[in-house]
């Protein structure tokens, strides 16, 4: 079962130990974490099993909420960066 984490979905996955640490090496000998190797070749999977058109409109929805997401821990930094100024103005803090 899934769950929600931010915008994202977690799922839980159990692996047995000989064939986990056999992902490990593989992964650290591409220089990445296991967890992305896993995440990547899921994606390259659900691409190849779905729908193209499906597939690609899933992909450019994400990246678009990928954006949105960037974008709106920007603009809670600059917000936060101007309330402190403007603190820091009135000798506040």
């Amino acid at each position: 079962m899934a769950i929600n984490h931010g915008n994202k979905r977690c799922f839980q996955v159990l692996l047995d130990p000989h064939r986990s640490q056999l992902l490990e090496e593989v992964a650290a000998s591409q220089g990445v974490r296991a967890t992305a190797l896993i995440r990547d070749l899921l994606y390259e999977w659900v691409e190849r099993t779905s729908d193209e058109e499906r597939f690609e409109h899933a992909l450019v929805n994400d990246k678009l909420l990928w954006e949105q997401t960037v974008q709106k821990r920007l603009d809670g930094r600059a917000k936060a960066r101007a309330a402190r100024k403007l603190s820091a103005l009135h000798g506040v803090g």
